[in-house]
This record gives C-alpha cells, structure tokens and sequence, in this order.
C-alpha cells in the first residue's frame, strides 16, 4: 500500500531540522565536518527508514546519510532514528540525480539501493537507478574500494542491472539470487544477524515467498579502468588476458604475406594508411558474432539497413542486443544518407557504443559508383559526429561484390576515419568457409586491441567448431 500524504508536513519537519540536510550541494567536501571523520555511507531510497535505522546502529562509528524524494515517507524513516536516539543519520528530502554534485571523490564511502523503482516502462530505463550511467556515477564518489551493494524482488529488474553492470565495466564481487536462502545456511547466528538487514518492504515480500536477489558492486583496478577508457573496445566486465599467445597460438591471424595478399585483394595498389589488424573467423555470421561481442554493450542497439541479412538479428537477440534500422534507399534507389545521420545520431545520444554493420550484400547488383558511395557517405557522415563516443562500422562484404577500382574508392574513404571509429571490413577467405576480418586503426595501440578482444572471442568460435 502506498503511504498517504500525511497532512501538516512542513510543521512535522520541524521538529527534524537538526537531522536535514535540505540543501546536499553545499556540503560537497565538507561532509567530513558533519560526520566527525566517521566514514560516510549513503542509502538512495530510504523508505520507512527499517534499514537505515537498524544499520546506523549496528554501526555506531559509520556515519549514514539517506535520501529520499517522499517526504511523507522520509517522515516516518526519521521518525524511527529520533525514536532510537541515534545521532549518526541525516537525511535529504531529495531525489537524487547525480551525487557527485553533492559529494566529493571518495567522500562516501558505499551506497546502498534498496528495492528501487523498476519503472517497467521501457522509455523509462535511463531513470532507473543501476541505469549504466547512474552507476558509473556512484563510483565517481566513491574510493578504488567503494562499493555498490543492490537488492531486489523483482527478477527481470535484477538480470537488467546485471547487464547494465557489464556494460559499465563494473564488477560483480558478490551475487546471490535467493538471499534468505543464503541468510539461513549460516550456522552462527551473530554472523547471519551481521549478513542482512531487511527493509520494510523485503519483509512483506519474502513472507509472500518472493526471492530476494542481492548484487554488490564494485570498480576494476585503477589502471586496468583507466586503460578501458582509452580504448574503443566494449569489455562488458571482462577481463581479457594481455597477452593471447597460450590461447591462440597465432593460428587465427594471417602470416605477412597472407596479410599482404588479403590487402592486396581488397585495395590493389592503394597501401590504407591506418595501421591494420586481420583475424580469421570461422565464417561470415562469426565475423559478426565478433563484432557484435566486442564493441557493443548488452542492451545496445546496432545499426543496420533495412534491407540486412536476417542473421543479424538472430545475432543480436542472442547476445542481447537489438537492432535498429535505417532506409537503405530511396524512391530512386540512392542510399538514404539522411535517414543514416538521423538513426547514427538518435542512438549515440542513448549509447556510449555504436556498431553499424554495412550489409553490402543488399547492394551487389548495383552499380561499382553507388557501392562506393554507400561507405563514402556513411563515413563522411560519422567524421561529423562526436568525437567522444565509441564507433565501430562493419564493412560486410561477403557476397557477390565486384572489387573495381571505383569500388575500391569507398574502402579507401573508410581508410581516413578519424580516432574515435574503428571500420573493419569482413569477407569470405579460401573455400572453407572461413572469413577474414580486417580493422583499419588509427592507432597501432587500437589495432592491437583489435586482435586481443577478437582473439578471445573467436578462440572459442575456432573451439567449437
């Protein structure tokens, strides 16, 4: 049931203004003053206050500082911490957007989210609070061993936050998903009484025989997240090895002059100027798979024409992701570049990572000219975008694809993208069945990152095979 308005709210405040904290943005580096050094804790969503209350008083020497939006219900929260005599809680009537506006790096030590909304509405997902970006956000004030401790009821809302934690690159450091079950296999009892505290709300629906399911959270090493913002790469909370060598042995790239040979193919006499990078697949969707893989995050969405080859979406669905599609031509059969720069920019205002996927396939009896201007357009139009995001462009030219030398120009305009967009080029190698899959970097720290991530991920593709 959810909990009236309670009538003459702002002279019942009164009597808590020694515990209010009406305005968190000016005690940004000054929490310290307020808590006396004792380290500082922060529960988003405090509700009625069971957790908070009963935490700040196991925990004397912690300092806690809850928020809450309902002041209706934040009443009743401080309502128990008066009652208990407890002088180590404040609260903040507020909702809470960004706390790095109210406190500074390292000045909380953990946060805790409690039963959070899920707002099932899918348009409703950047609200949610272990939204990607919120969680990024929490550690923005939090120590290199701060941590994110979630709980919830509600399962699609767990395995949600699940893949937003991967495509943060966090860590899972502890995960249960029947924590009453774990609570009750604990034979000490001081220690199961030190494992959970219940809120209101979990009390009321693990006794309706809901599976409570608990995550916490919390950040890569300094150096290996400060790399992972360098690169182009989606690690999604992986952790690949530096070096591949034990796990590929080199089998899955070209030697120099089968790499000569494959560029040769592809670009005649034009040497491409980026540094390169090639793997073998085991086949065109696998050149995808791989793509897919490692340089989109779940939930993501990838761009692709509406006339691609259905296994994209196969593809996509599998590896949860969607796909998004803009119009390949118009009335006169021109590649739409307009319907391209609108869907490419609508999705990296959503996505830190974008992967469009060129199905050339879909324009194999068109002429060399309109093939070349195809990849000419759409990279011209992604040297225009942000500079900040994240883009990978697969070039799929498996299929009947005529190399001419016009062709051959729109390869070359890939060849000059600028930093932050990796284009590959995928195509058919030998009789086999085996792909190619070729990366034009602009850096050769890019190019290696390219064959590291692509290697881990096409080991087990060669594995399985």
């Amino acid at each position: 049931m959810r909990q009236r308005k309670v009538k003459n709210l702002d002279i019942k405040y009164e009597e808590y203004e020694d515990i209010l904290i009406r305005d968190p943005a000016a005690m940004k580096g000054r929490w310290d003053e307020l808590s006396k050094e004792r380290p500082v804790y922060v529960e988003i969503g405090c509700g009625k206050g069971k957790f908070i209350s009963e935490l700040a008083a196991r925990e004397p020497d912690h300092f806690f500082v809850a928020i809450e939006g309902n002041m209706s219900v934040m009443l009743r929260a401080m309502e128990k911490v008066r009652q208990a005599g407890l002088d180590n809680v404040v609260f903040t009537p507020e909702f809470a957007d960004d706390l790095s506006e109210w406190f500074a790096y390292s000045e909380a030590q953990g946060i805790y989210l409690n039963f959070s909304d899920p707002l099932p509405k899918n348009y409703w997902y950047r609200r949610r609070l272990t939204y990607r970006k919120r969680l990024l956000s929490y550690f923005r004030v939090l120590p290199e061993d701060g941590t994110v401790t979630f709980k919830t009821d509600n399962t699609d809302f767990f395995e949600w936050s699940l893949l937003e934690i991967m495509a943060a690159d966090l860590k899972v450091l502890d995960i249960t998903r029947d924590l009453h079950a774990e609570v009750m296999s604990i034979e000490d009892p001081e220690k199961r009484a030190l494992f959970n505290i219940e809120t209101e709300y979990e009390a009321k629906f693990s006794g309706l025989g809901e599976k409570i399911k608990r995550v916490v959270i919390g950040r890569k090493q300094k150096e290996e997240a400060d790399k992972v913002n360098k690169t182009l790469a989606a690690y999604n909370g992986r952790a690949i090895p530096e070096n591949m060598t034990n796990i590929s042995d080199g089998k899955f790239q070209p030697d120099k002059k089968s790499a000569a040979e494959a560029t040769e193919y592809l670009y005649g006499s034009y040497e491409p100027k980026s540094f390169t990078g090639m793997l073998y697949t085991p086949g065109r969707t696998e050149s995808v798979r791989l793509m897919v893989s490692n340089y989109s995050c779940p939930c993501d969405r990838i761009l692709t024409s509406d006339l691609h080859d259905r296994v994209y979406d196969v593809i996509a669905e599998d590896m949860v992701r969607s796909v998004e599609c803009f119009t390949w031509t118009d009335e006169n059969g021109k590649f739409t570049s307009d319907d391209f720069r609108y869907r490419a920019s609508k999705l990296l205002r959503n996505q830190e990572h974008l992967l469009i996927i060129l199905d050339m396939k879909a324009y194999a009896d068109s002429s060399e000219v309109e093939q070349e201007r195809i990849i000419t357009e759409a990279c011209r139009v992604l040297n225009d975008t942000d500079p900040d995001k994240k883009i990978a462009v697969l070039i799929d030219l498996n299929g009947d694809i005529r190399f001419t030398e016009s062709f051959r120009e729109g390869l070359i305009a890939a060849d000059r993208m600028k930093s932050n967009i990796l284009p590959a080029v995928s195509w058919n190698y030998g009789e086999d069945s085996t792909s190619v899959v070729m990366c034009l970097a602009y850096c050769p720290e890019t190019a290696d990152e390219f064959i590291r991530v692509s290697t881990f991920t096409a080991a087990a593709s060669w594995t399985i095979r």
